[in-house]
């Protein structure tokens, strides 16, 4: 599967990522996001049209010294914020390996960023899943669903708060160099894919792209493995691949 896509599945991901280039290239993308993420309605944020400022001609006074008036016009940004419909975490680059991170002693740093999302979903109290952008099993991925790094290296890190919320999650190039999928066509082959949206035991991915349409946020979540695109020339021979 890292070695080629099959033409209908990069047709699919060509496709979503020039949607999300002209989602991107739209005014104010951004500030529309967290909109639709947070707030009932995208439309409550209203925007004012900025006036360029200009700088009128050079005017000589009585004493002949050249005087130069810079006007402005600020824009005004007005607000009205409705209920907050939900919210979601994001993390990525977290499978500490206490044999390849050899100048971080302890699990102490992940530990701590796990703890604070912890205290944070508790704040919010209205956490809905956790976006995971991979590499989360450092060095080399995990090899199938009975793999202990699961648990060492999340079940057991992670509070069970956090992880009875979907985890939408997609490949890091480190997660696949030992995968079984790595070396195969069929993405049902992956240790990591689980396209059963009830099984928290396991990171939610029914494919290794996908998307996810919340109606009840009013926001649509894509997920795409880029690996093929730029990571496969420095993967493939971590591989257990022929070629």
């Amino acid at each position: 599967r890292l070695r080629r896509e099959a033409p209908t599945k990069r047709a699919a991901t060509i496709a979503s990522l020039a949607r999300m280039q002209t989602m991107l290239s739209r005014c104010a993308s951004s500030l529309a996001f967290v909109a639709l993420a947070a707030h009932a309605d995208p439309h409550a944020i209203k925007r004012t049209t900025p006036v360029p400022w200009k700088i009128p001609p050079k005017t000589n006074t009585t004493t002949t010294t050249a005087t130069t008036t810079i006007s402005t016009t600020t824009t005004s940004l007005t607000t009205s914020l409705p209920s907050r419909l939900g919210s979601f975490l994001v993390i990525g680059d977290w499978g500490w390996d206490p044999d390849v991170h050899g100048e971080i002693t302890s699990r102490g740093c992940q530990q701590a960023v796990a703890d604070s999302m912890a205290d944070t979903a508790r704040l919010l109290g209205d956490l809905k899943f956790v976006v995971n952008v991979g590499d989360s099993f450092y060095p080399d991925g995990v090899r199938n669903k009975s793999d202990p790094q699961w648990d060492s290296k999340w079940r057991d890190v992670y509070t069970k708060e956090l992880r009875d919320v979907p985890w939408y999650s997609v490949y890091g190039n480190h997660d696949y160099h030992q995968d079984p999928c790595a070396c195969a066509d069929d993405f049902k082959e992956c240790a990591q894919v689980n396209m059963n949206t009830s099984d928290l035991n396991y990171f939610y991915m029914p494919d290794t792209s996908f998307n996810v349409q919340h109606e009840d946020l009013k926001l649509e979540v894509i997920a795409l493995d880029m690996n093929y695109y730029t990571w496969v020339n420095y993967t493939c021979h971590w591989t257990p691949c022929e070629d």
